[in-house]
């Protein structure tokens, strides 16, 4: 149900990338209160607090999607279960990862019904991998800028738009890397289900309001 609904809609992913837990508590009660879909752990909140970021985010925002962030590079199937006792959703497995890796992951999470994400930060040639990633089973292929390369190449996630179209293969697809209310009403022609917002909200010094514009930039789609 969680996988046709995503593949359906358009959604907000609200990336806690903060090293402050108490702020992204608040800030994920904003997001759900405002109808983001998903909430993100994201890696530095990981890193910082362990799974506790999950348990606290899970039992903060129950009845909101909760994904790990957990970039898995190898023991997939390890991850993905300490993630799903943690209560996490979706999880994710970093596309540059071996194809075994990728499958043992996504055999763990089939087992706990939650659903495996593959990011491809940094893949080289992100639609033939992406294809590669769908057929071993990834549930959502996220296409992500890094905050790395958006600051040094000063782009964001609107540069993915030809490799997006060149995917082969259904999965849900996630776009990640500076998006704002802007870049987003660039990416309105594409099918993209899943885009994910991190600073433009986190920093904001009004995150309700930001969400709020945010989603408006993401409905704009059906007026198209």
């Amino acid at each position: 149900m969680r996988y046709n609904s995503l593949l359906k809609g358009r959604n907000l992913q609200v990336a806690l990338d903060l090293l402050d837990l108490d702020l992204a508590i608040r800030i994920a009660r904003i997001a759900q209160q405002e109808g983001a879909a998903i909430i993100e752990a994201g890696t530095p909140l990981i890193k910082m607090y362990g799974m506790k970021a999950v348990r606290e985010l899970r039992e903060q925002v129950k009845g909101t999607l909760i994904l790990a962030d957990l970039k898995t590079a190898d023991v997939g199937e390890l991850e993905v279960n300490m993630a799903a006792d943690a209560g996490a959703d979706i999880v994710t497995v970093l596309g540059c990862s071996d194809n075994s890796t990728v499958e043992s992951a996504k055999n763990a999470a089939k087992s706990r019904g939650i659903l495996l994400e593959a990011d491809t930060i940094n893949v080289k040639a992100p639609a033939a991998r992406a294809s590669e990633l769908i057929k071993l089973g990834a549930d959502i292929v996220s296409f992500h800028v890094s905050i790395d390369q958006q600051i040094r190449e000063k782009i964001g996630a609107d540069i993915l738009k030809k490799e997006i179209e060149a995917v082969n293969g259904k999965a849900i697809f996630s776009v990640a890397g500076g998006l704002n209310e802007k870049r987003i009403r660039r990416l309105n022609q594409l099918q993209v289900n899943i885009f994910v917002v991190g600073s433009a909200i986190t920093k904001s010094p009004n995150p309700q309001a930001a969400i709020q514009s945010i989603i408006s930039a993401i409905n704009a789609h059906d007026n198209i």
